[in-house]
């Protein structure tokens, strides 16, 4: 990195050079003459610590709600889940009832088997159209991530932007440390 060069020109000290002082120099040297000083690392810290704080708070706002529509699209695909399952309970009792209190099993057989077979096709369809197989993680995830988009457009949230903001956090605070640990 570059090197810090401080260069005295005052009667009793007969033009001192000090190259790369450290901070204790610069400190005593700043009193005995009653001039602050300031690196040019410490002001660009600041400057940069100023902006990462302003940022920070812009970011908390978009963050929590960010959190919020994220809970509320898992709430729902949750709901959505519970209502799946309410279907294929009262489907199962539906195809009980048929085998064995109204029609035998000679004609449930075929219905359930071209029932089950239509299910497949689904998955199939699922799978061309969507190009992941089918399995419930997955679809979960899906669901979630399609809730989410829904919401976030409804509330106006520019999750681009968010992900631009959080990123540009980051590189701030990376800046920072870099400055700080060329400072040391």
């Amino acid at each position: 990195g570059a090197g810090v060069v401080v260069r005295i020109a005052a009667a009793d000290l007969d033009s001192t050079l000090f190259l790369r002082p450290d901070e204790g120099i610069l400190r005593t040297v700043s009193s005995n003459f009653g001039v602050p000083y300031a690196t040019v690392d410490q002001d660009r810290i600041e400057g940069l610590q100023r902006i990462l704080d302003e940022k920070l708070a812009l970011l908390a706002a978009a963050q929590k709600q960010k959190e919020e529509l994220d809970r509320s699209a898992r709430r729902a695909t949750h709901r959505t889940i519970a209502l799946m399952l309410g279907y294929l309970a009262v489907q199962n009792g539906a195809f009980f009832y048929g085998t064995f209190f109204v029609w035998s099993w000679d004609i449930m057989e075929p219905i359930t088997y071209f029932w089950g077979q239509s299910f497949m096709l689904l998955c199939f369809a699922y799978f061309i159209s969507s190009e992941r197989e089918w399995g419930f993680g997955g679809v979960q995830e899906r669901m979630i991530e399609a809730k989410r988009r829904r919401r976030y457009q409804r509330a106006g949230f520019d999750v681009d932007k968010y992900d631009r903001d959080y990123a540009t956090v980051a590189l701030y605070r990376q800046r920072i440390r870099a400055l700080e640990k060329e400072r040391i």
